[in-house]
């Protein structure tokens, strides 16, 4: 072994001449030629760091490491490689300082590299039966896994908290059985998890909360079976979950509560069975979620709660779950023809809508109205972005709408008067409605004057009796409304139904009519006077409308 580095050979003890992953099938053709004893390996390698050796360092293709492999605590500047190479007992590198560690396509019985400094990780198609423990390591290149196998059902399979990795963490094509944790670790560029499995269905399949990455983090077109934990991470490039399929038996598939990312969250095409929650979260870009389906039983499907986002494409394949949106402020929410439902949105601040939302008011009100309790905000909110797009009318119909739901709200002996006011003036938002039912009011008083004129009489009777003209009968005849003005004299006026109907209706309205006659009978005093009275209220009503009072009161 030492002589093959100091050569720059490679020491192989016969196989395949490739860097795929070894097999059970070869090593079980193995003979005693292929037996490295650990403290052999050890030994060379400590011999060889007062030698001269090759920059390629101590390379062995091929072998069954035989016993524990113990290369904890060791500094040296030689470079090792286990290429394709068997290690059925626990190995460890704990506290070690090395250039380079490669395990390129070897079986291993779990690994513990806890505080190791490394420049570089060369671990493609690695295979681990037991846990790979990375904890508080430092490695000042990149560290590359693509392609490897982790599997511990019961525990972890890869941990690598509060890591530190200078050249981005390449882990694209994992498989992984057991949870997979860089928690708290910080990585000086991407971390990618695409087109990898992660199968921990009990717990969390990703565990990343607290990590800090300056580059994307990918898992897009990944299988993850468990729930992917990112609390509170910081991420300053993308967080990329397009085409993914996640099932979780938990109820949250994926969550970013005190989350900070910089790039953007794609859901594009992606399959969740458990619902997102990224409470108080940080979003730069875009949450896009178009094409997405997400399956929540228990929980919303989305929860944005108290988070800032620049634009939310609430744009879903499909949707089962509501949106908890409350307190969130969002740049831009494109929505379309798939919405989460109920919706939870108080407090929220919006600048800008796009699609169905947008364009069809009656879609914004179902939406709205789906949630199980009701506060005017949200309404308010969307009809302000509705009257800043140029759409005033549909805003007002909005309003109008919040109106009338919070009607279902108020104590019940409130409701007679919201209802009232809803009829009568739309809420102060449609105070024309108030011109209709006076019309419809001044009509009732005119038909009930012209059929009810004999009713009327002289406001001074002493005036009348001496208005009136001579008749057959003896004595003068008090006059009426139904009177003929052909026989009443001149200086007293004629009672005209119209110009009652008009005084007794408007209050404006004073007519000659209105003050020189009055109705008689308790029955008809009484339906003029509460006619009166509603006209007069309708007339305030408008009034208020007209002049922007009401809807501001």
């Amino acid at each position: 072994m030492v002589a093959a580095a100091v050569d720059g050979d490679t020491l192989d003890l016969g196989g395949i001449r490739t860097d795929r992953r070894l097999t059970v099938a070869e090593t079980a053709a193995w003979d005693d030629r292929h037996v490295v004893p650990a403290d052999a390996l050890r030994a060379a390698l400590a011999a060889l760091g007062t030698r001269t050796c090759s920059p390629r360092g101590l390379r062995i293709r091929h072998a069954r490491i035989d016993g524990p492999l113990d290369l904890g605590w060791i500094q040296s500047a030689v470079p090792l490689s286990l290429i394709r190479c068997d290690v059925p007992e626990a190995m460890s590198i704990e506290h070690s300082r090395l250039p380079l560690l490669a395990l390129t396509g070897s079986r291993i019985a779990g690994l513990n590299a806890d505080e190791v400094e490394l420049k570089s990780v060369a671990w493609r198609n690695l295979y681990s039966i037991g846990e790979v423990s990375v904890v508080n390591a430092r490695i000042a290149g990149q560290a590359d896994l693509a392609a490897a196998s982790f599997t511990n059902v019961r525990g972890h399979a890869l941990v690598l908290d509060e890591s530190e990795i200078r050249g981005g963490l390449f882990l694209r094509g994992l498989s992984a059985r057991g949870e997979v944790r860089v928690a708290g670790a910080r990585i000086f560029g991407p971390l990618d998890l695409a087109e990898s499995t992660l199968v921990n269905p009990n717990g969390d399949a990703l565990a990343m909360y607290n990590a800090q990455v300056d580059g994307d983090v990918r898992l897009r077109r990944s299988v993850v079976q468990g729930q992917i934990h990112a609390i509170a991470v910081k991420i300053n490039g993308q967080l990329s979950l397009s085409l993914a399929n996640v099932t979780s038996r938990s109820d949250l598939a994926l969550v970013l509560n005190n989350a900070r990312i910089d790039g953007g969250v794609l859901l594009r095409g992606a399959v969740l069975s458990g619902g997102i929650r990224a409470a108080h979260a940080r979003v730069a870009g875009d949450f896009n979620l178009s094409g997405a389906t997400i399956r929540s039983d228990r929980v919303e499907a989305l929860s944005l709660e108290a988070a800032t986002v620049g634009v939310v494409y609430m744009r879903p394949a499909q949707a089962k779950g509501g949106a908890n949106l409350a307190h969130a402020d969002i740049g831009a929410l494109m929505t379309g023809p798939v919405l989460p439902e109920p919706l939870e949105a108080t407090g929220w601040t919006i600048r800008a809508i796009e699609g169905p939302v947008h364009d069809d008011w009656r879609t914004a009100r179902a939406w709205l109205d789906s949630g199980p309790t009701y506060s005017s905000q949200p309404w308010h909110e969307v009809a302000a972005v509705l009257d800043r797009s140029g759409q005033p009318t549909e805003a007002r119909r909005l309003r109008a709408a919040a109106a009338h739901r919070g009607t279902r709200f108020v104590p019940w002996y409130a409701k007679p008067l919201r209802w009232a006011y809803g009829a009568l003036a739309g809420y102060g938002y449609y105070p024309m409605l108030a011109a209709g039912w006076l019309a419809i009011v001044f009509s009732v008083v005119l038909a009930l004057t012209i059929a009810a004129s004999a009713s009327f009489i002289p406001t001074a009777p002493e005036d009348a009796l001496e208005a009136s003209l001579s008749s057959s009968e003896p004595g003068p005849v008090r006059p009426t409304g139904a009177t003929s003005c052909a026989e009443i004299k001149s200086s007293y006026p004629c009672f005209q139904p119209f110009e009652y109907a008009l005084g007794a209706t408007l209050p404006a309205a004073a007519t000659s009519t209105a003050e020189h006659w009055e109705p008689e009978g308790p029955a008809l005093v009484g339906a003029l006077s509460a006619l009166r009275a509603f006209a007069w209220i309708l007339t305030a009503l408008l009034l208020a409308g007209v002049t922007g009072l009401l809807r501001r009161a």
